[in-house]
């Protein structure tokens, strides 16, 4: 099952709206904090240097994005670096 506003409601016995509203009052959207959450995940994915020879590709698809290019873009909005470039950076200041 994905993960919607009405999985969410449907697990927390709530309405759909009520989950809409939560966001509202925390000044976010269902969205834009599951997008948040999505890109912290994969930041701390290719922070982990025993996963450091996953693909990006593939820290794009366990993270719940369709489009690894759609995952670069909005991973350098929100890191203002790619993905490859800011595992790579990380991994050599740890050494």
């Amino acid at each position: 099952q994905a993960l919607s506003p009405l999985a969410v409601a449907n697990a927390h016995r709530m309405s759909k709206r009520s989950v809409h509203y939560a966001f509202a009052q925390a000044g976010t959207t269902f969205i834009e904090e599951l997008m948040r959450l999505r890109l912290e995940r994969a930041k701390e994915i290719l922070l982990d240097p025993r996963l450091s020879d996953l693909p990006v590709s593939e820290v794009a698809a366990r993270c719940g994005f369709v489009d690894p290019s759609h995952f670069a873009r909005r991973f350098r909005q929100e890191f203002s670096q790619a993905p490859v470039q800011f595992r790579s950076l990380s991994l050599r200041t740890r050494h």
